[in-house]
């Protein structure tokens, strides 16, 4: 840990008990097909790889595969040229704009949840729903005109499902160069982009009443951009409702060129379990509802019951 403040503020034993956590929640398991590929794969000696990539996909060879719930959409391809460039942009892309980045390096961020239903990657500045709610939680006790409705806090992409009850599941921020030590890079992954998982993240566990299967097992993501370099936050419950834990990915990088192409891979892999993730939280959401939802009526029955021995003249319902 390397700010001083706060690695005074807990104990050895704390420490261990918050890293425990951190880790406790496991990443998905990627189809044995995409595994194979992502760790086999090697351009050297091989011209016929290289000719492939003038049309592959961001994941080639997973054609034909059975791919599950982590599936990538086809729809984000490697663009061959841009590393045909004697400038190539991943070596001299200081200058390149934000929105750029945003359409040639990651536009795969935009296409996560294509073939999920009800769900979508709104992208251009949005403001959240989840930040809006937080900001806007006491406005139904005051009069109607006595304070305008505050906006939510704009970011680069949600991952959203549309439907009667809208939800936020994830973020994305997105910078035209990665600086660790700049305003927009420590502002946006230090404090906008985890405020925003931690509103994610208690929202929908206030609405599964704290189902503890959902605060034991719930894990909030976000990602940062900045340039060709991105960076995956990852936020949890510390074994209760009152203490989050937040834990970074480490710095990814795009490959500069195709000698160092592999780089690509270990993106890959990173955001196909940053997809599989959103799709764990929607589903353990869902369950947790249901579960609720069936509880209750057990409990109803119960009470139904209940109700009808204390109104029997005997007090014993059911007795001859």
């Amino acid at each position: 840990m390397a700010d001083k403040r706060a690695r005074e503020a807990f104990s050895d034993e704390d420490w261990d008990a918050i890293r425990s956590r951190a880790t406790a929640i496991e990443e998905p398991t990627l189809h044995p097909v995409v595994e194979r590929y992502l760790c086999g794969f090697n351009l050297s000696g091989s011209s016929m790889k290289l000719d492939k990539l003038k049309a592959a996909t961001f994941i080639d060879g997973m054609e034909g595969a059975d791919l599950g719930p982590l599936g990538l959409a086809k729809e984000d391809q490697i663009r061959w040229f841009l590393y045909r460039k004697e400038s190539g942009p991943f070596t001299a892309g200081t200058l390149l704009s934000e929105a750029w980045w945003s359409s040639h390096c990651f536009s795969i961020l935009g296409h996560l949840v294509d073939d999920i239903n009800s769900c979508y990657a709104i992208n251009g500045e949005k403001t959240g729903l989840e930040s809006s709610r937080r900001k806007n939680r006491h406005r139904p006790e005051e009069p109607v005109k006595a304070i305008r409705k505050k906006i939510g806090t704009k970011s680069d992409v949600f991952i959203r499902t549309l439907g009667h009850t809208s939800r936020d599941w994830s973020v994305v921020e997105s910078g035209h160069l990665w600086d660790s030590f700049g305003n927009k890079v420590i502002g946006e992954s230090r404090i906008k982009v985890s405020r925003q998982l931690h509103d994610i993240l208690f929202h929908r566990a206030q609405e599964t009443a704290w189902n503890d299967m959902f605060i034991n097992q719930a894990k909030v993501i976000g990602v940062v951009t900045g340039g060709s370099m991105l960076t995956r936050m990852d936020l949890v419950f510390g074994g209760g409702r009152y203490t989050t834990v937040l834990k970074g990915q480490g710095l990814f990088k795009m490959a500069e060129t195709l000698n160092q192409f592999k780089l690509n891979l270990k993106v890959a892999k990173l955001l196909l379990q940053t997809r599989g993730l959103i799709i764990n939280l929607m589903t353990l959401f869902n369950q947790c509802i249901e579960d609720n939802e069936a509880n209750s009526d057990e409990n109803e029955g119960q009470d139904y019951v209940n109700e009808l021995i204390a109104s029997s003249p005997s007090g014993e319902y059911g007795k001859e």
